[in-house]
């Protein structure tokens, strides 16, 4: 239940940015997919650290979903 939770908030926090930071700066074009593409690619991130953690990929794969979730 507390893994579902966290899941979701994440994905709206990921929501919110996009929307704040991404949609409402930008106009439909190359930055804004360019800047949706990077924000998608730093929630990949966040999971592949929680996934990579889990597996024993702590050494190059933590430090940077730990600095993205901080």
């Amino acid at each position: 239940m507390i893994v579902v939770i966290f899941v979701a908030l994440v994905l709206l926090v990921h929501g919110y940015l996009w929307h704040r930071l991404v949609r409402q700066t930008t106009r439909p074009g190359r930055w804004r997919k360019a800047l949706t593409w990077g924000l998608a690619g730093l929630l990949a991130v966040l999971v592949t650290t929680f996934v990579g953690t889990r597996m024993g990929l702590e050494s190059w794969v933590a430090w940077p979903g730990y600095v993205w979730l901080a």
